[in-house]
C-alpha cells in the first residue's frame, strides 16, 4: 500500500527537480524572446491613490476603451491634412511628439495583466504609491 502511494508521488515530483538551464555562472539563463506587452501602465495614476488593483468591470471597460483608441487611430489619416507644427503640437500623439510611435509600431498589448486573479492598477507596487521614486542626486546625474 505504502509503495502504492510514494510511487506516484515521486514521479509527480520529478519534473520539479529538472534543472533549469543556466548560464556560465550558473545564473537561471532567462535569455530569450519576452512579450512584455500590457495595458497596465508602469506607474499608477495618480486618480488610483493607494488601490493595488482594479474592479473586474473597471479593467475591462478600461481594455475596452483603450482598444476602440486603437481602432480608431489605425484609420487611415486624410492624406490632404496640414502638416504638424515644426517640433510638435505639445500633445501626447504622434503630432505632438513628432517622430513618436503608434500602435502599429509599439504593440501595447490587449489586454492587462492579473497576478493572484486580480487586476493591478500599475505594474509598479513599491513604493506604496505605485510611482518612480525621485531620483536622488547621483541618479540625477
Amino acid at each position: 500500500m505504502k509503495s502504492t502511494l510514494i510511487v506516484p508521488l515521486i514521479l509527480f515530483a520529478l519534473p520539479a527537480n529538472a534543472d533549469s538551464p543556466r548560464t556560465a555562472d550558473g545564473r537561471p539563463d532567462l535569455s530569450g524572446t519576452y512579450d512584455i506587452a500590457t495595458l497596465t501602465p508602469l506607474e499608477r495614476p495618480e486618480a488610483y491613490g493607494g488601490n493595488l488593483f482594479l474592479a473586474p468591470e473597471e479593467a475591462q471597460k478600461l481594455v475596452a476603451e483603450t482598444r476602440a483608441f486603437i481602432a480608431e487611430d489605425a484609420q487611415q489619416s486624410d492624406p490632404n491634412r496640414e502638416a504638424p507644427p515644426a517640433g510638435g503640437d505639445g500633445s501626447t500623439g504622434a503630432a505632438g511628439n513628432v517622430g513618436g510611435y503608434n500602435a502599429f509600431w509599439v504593440d501595447p498589448g490587449n489586454d492587462r495583466f492579473m497576478i493572484d486573479g486580480k487586476f493591478r492598477t500599475s505594474i509598479i507596487f513599491d513604493p506604496v504609491n505605485g510611482r518612480l521614486p525621485t531620483l536622488t542626486p547621483v541618479g540625477q546625474q
